[in-house]
């Protein structure tokens, strides 16, 4: 009763699901074999105190094998990156990403090489892609604009991401794409070709969409 639930992330393969909870600033993360019913923590961190509780970490997302979990969490406002290889047993603590001073939402390229982020730099929420193998982020929005939720698609050709953004055109500075009234629609940024002009996908004037999915290759 006292744990707040803050994410569930089910593997590829449906064989297993990721969790973590919260109870009192002390966050755990957990997998549940779905064949066998059984339950594993992987991870602790700090202890249950008294204090203003932060649920928006850790996250988590699957690699595209399903052998491989990566999760984050911020500590003393760093924000530490961690792999838990399934087959090995064992956790892989990453370099920390400095970069950025806070993670939103991330998810895996399908060959498994880079993450797509929403994460917060300098204040503002942008799309940003990470080289696992060299430590390398890749600027994609950089504006007012809050962009949350991104996911490959179409391979590594495209990423979705919803967005409050109030036209289709990327500018580079906080003056570029000025925030609607809370209003997010979903949005298509063409990876492969570095194109400044994004596609709308979603003109809802009374729908928010958020945490758009690849189901099949196309759809």
């Amino acid at each position: 009763k006292n744990r707040i639930l803050t994410q569930a992330k089910i593997s590829k393969d449906g064989n297993y699901i990721a969790y973590s909870t919260n109870e009192m600033g002390q966050i755990k993360v957990f997998i549940k074999d779905l064949n066998t019913g059984n339950s594993k923590r992987l991870f602790k961190h700090d202890q249950k105190l008294e204090r203003i509780n932060d649920p928006s970490f850790p996250i988590l997302a699957w690699h595209p094998s399903s052998k491989i979990l990566a999760f984050s969490f911020e500590k003393k406002g760093e924000v530490n990156f961690f792999l838990y290889d399934l087959e090995e047993k064992k956790i892989i603590k990453r370099p920390p990403l400095f970069l950025f001073e806070k993670i939103l939402d991330f998810s895996y390229s399908p060959d498994g090489k880079k993450i797509v982020l929403s994460a917060v730099q300098k204040g503002q929420t942008d799309i940003f892609v990470y080289t696992l193998a060299s430590n390398y982020a890749e600027n994609l929005t950089s504006d007012a604009a809050d962009d949350l939720n991104p996911c490959f698609v179409y391979g590594e050709k495209k990423i979705i991401f919803s967005s409050n953004r109030t036209d289709d055109t990327l500018r580079a500075g906080m003056a570029g794409s000025t925030k609607s009234s809370g209003q997010f629609d979903l949005f298509l940024l063409d990876y492969e070709k570095k194109s400044k002009l994004l596609k709308r996908v979603t003109n809802t004037s009374d729908i928010d969409e958020f945490q758009a999915q690849t189901n099949e290759e196309n759809e």
